[in-house]
């Protein structure tokens, strides 16, 4: 099924993006939902749904073979995928059968209308990539015996394209509380963030809930901690990784392109030995990697290793580049620009889930 899933990428790429390689770098609503729609053709939003329900019943790896060929070309595009699971993931672990049957059915019903259900997580406060307990002020309270949401999420993985948000909020009993709403629902309000130094074709933005009107069904689950994001992050974990290797494994076939048509002594520069020694670095890495992926051996902090070894591979690359590694010719300086963008996003992430997984490994012990 990897194989397949590769192949998949490889010429949803080739059909889709790189003939559009030029305009993935910047801001450009109108080209993205006509990637998304291409996607939906190809039933890639439903893959992950279990087959029982109509999708194909991908697991989070070999859905991230995908996102890793996605990810070679364009890093932002790759991230919405990513970002799709990390949206549906939620959903995916709702006790409630009946809900949870509902809304992949609905997701399901969407792509099978030629539309692109993208589902988007919105759990952040505050610029911050992951929630604390103490930081959470979105609230789900009863006023007139409705449930009603307010407050305002930041960092929101391609909320203005999305069709459901999966939504953390505190309730009035202060237990955690897992919504999944219309990202279209009456006073909900969707602002982009500033430029960023990379992944500009993916959206992120700022959500703010101006007393929402939210039904029993959109209430997913409730949780008296945050000890089972843990659980969560295990899931997509291997798809934000995959981001991250694809921008390595491009950086490393630049690198290698170009390392192949330089002269420099009167021989190829691939033949030196501090090139030659810096590719094979380069590689090991990228191989060792996607191996990681699929393997669930991996460190919970797996996500944000993969971001810094991308970020070191990248920088190695531009090495062997020497000065064209900074212009924008050579496609180099996005990589660099797209990781360090990645790196951001996500290394907070991985930090709170160490922080909980010291904690369980601490309770266990005792």
């Amino acid at each position: 099924m990897k194989e397949q899933l590769t192949q998949l990428g490889k010429d949803f790429t080739s059909n889709e993006l790189l003939k559009k390689w030029e305009y993935l770098d910047a801001e450009s609503p109108d080209l993205l939902r006509d990637i998304l729609q291409k996607a939906a053709d190809i039933d890639m939003f439903s893959s992950v749904i279990d087959e029982k329900l109509g999708g194909s019943g991908l697991t989070p790896f070999e859905y991230s073979a995908f996102i890793l060929e996605v990810s070679k070309v364009s890093a932002g595009v790759g991230l919405l995928f990513a970002s799709h699971l990390m949206g549906i993931t939620p959903v995916y672990f709702c006790k409630n059968e009946e809900k949870r049957t509902k809304i992949l059915s609905d997701v399901i019903a969407s792509e099978g209308e030629k539309s692109s259900p993208l589902c988007a997580l919105a759990v952040c406060e505050n610029n911050r990539s992951w929630p604390n307990p103490d930081q959470i002020k979105t609230t789900l309270t009863k006023k007139n015996e409705k449930n009603i949401l307010s407050g305002i999420k930041t960092n929101v993985i391609g909320a203005e394209l999305a069709t459901h948000l999966s939504v953390l909020t505190m309730g009035e009993n202060n237990e955690f509380i897992w919504l999944n709403i219309d990202a279209h629902s009456k006073g909900i309000s969707i602002t982009p963030q500033r430029q960023r130094l990379g992944l500009r074709i993916c959206p992120v933005n700022n959500v703010e809930f101006d007393n929402v009107e939210i039904s029993e069904e959109d209430i997913l689950s409730k949780h008296e901690n945050l000890n089972h994001l843990h659980s969560y992050y295990g899931y997509f974990d291997s798809a934000l990784s995959a981001v991250a290797l694809g921008i390595s494994k491009a950086a490393y076939d630049i690198a290698l392109k170009y390392s192949t048509e330089r002269y420099q002594g009167g021989k190829i520069i691939c033949h030196h030995d501090a090139v030659k020694m810096l590719l094979s670095e380069m590689a090991d890495s990228n191989e060792k990697n996607e191996a990681l992926i699929s393997s669930e051996s991996r460190s919970i902090l797996f996500s944000a290793e993969a971001v810094t070894e991308s970020e070191r591979i990248c920088l190695d690359a531009i090495q062997v580049l020497g000065g064209y590694g900074y212009m924008e010719d050579y496609k180099i300086e996005r990589c660099l620009r797209d990781t360090k963008t990645l790196q951001s996003l996500i290394d907070p992430y991985s930090r709170k889930m160490a922080y909980i997984e010291r904690k369980i490994n601490k309770a266990r012990q005792a």
